[in-house]
């Protein structure tokens, strides 16, 4: 599976529709959140997944955030084995550094909180980019040199912590 996916992504025109008529085939629906995942990124027409997507699901949609949504919605099929490498590869073009996300205990599937076919790249780098909020960096307000007076500002306070 992992070739096919690949040729779906990457390959040339011919091997894609060669993949996706072997996917359709196969008739197993392990294969969709790599499909999904092929809508984001493929360079051809996504006419040809979106086919094989509703073949494979009986679901009708045309763009990739509307298939997301729906995987969002649909916890079963679960994707393939070889989907997590996909994913790896794929994000691996972008930013060889998304790699340290995928090679620890909480890259098992077990071990995730959310789907691995939820997770979406958000268009940064991944190590440089946005930092994570789960430890925010605080400051007062009067230290925020970098803001103007016209600057729109939100804040959350939950429980009394801001």
């Amino acid at each position: 599976m992992t070739q096919a996916a690949n040729d779906v992504m990457y390959g040339s025109a011919e091997k894609a529709r060669e993949a996706l008529a072997f996917m359709r085939k196969r008739g197993k629906r392990d294969v969709v959140a790599g499909l999904i995942l092929s809508l984001q990124f493929n360079r051809r027409s996504d006419e040809p997944i979106l086919e094989t997507l509703k073949a494979l699901t009986g679901h009708d949609a045309h763009t990739w955030h509307l298939w997301m949504l729906w995987q969002e919605a649909n916890g079963e099929p679960r994707p393939h084995a070889s989907f997590a490498g996909l994913m790896l590869q794929n994000l691996s073009r972008i930013d060889k550094r998304f790699g340290v996300f995928f090679r620890s205990r909480w890259s098992k599937p077990s071990s995730m909180r959310i789907r691995m076919e939820e997770i979406v790249w958000g268009g940064v780098g991944a190590v440089t980019g946005i930092p994570s909020l789960d430890r925010p960096h605080m400051q007062p307000a009067a230290a925020a040199d970098y803001l103007r007076d016209d600057d729109l500002v939100f804040g959350v306070e939950i429980n009394g912590d801001t």
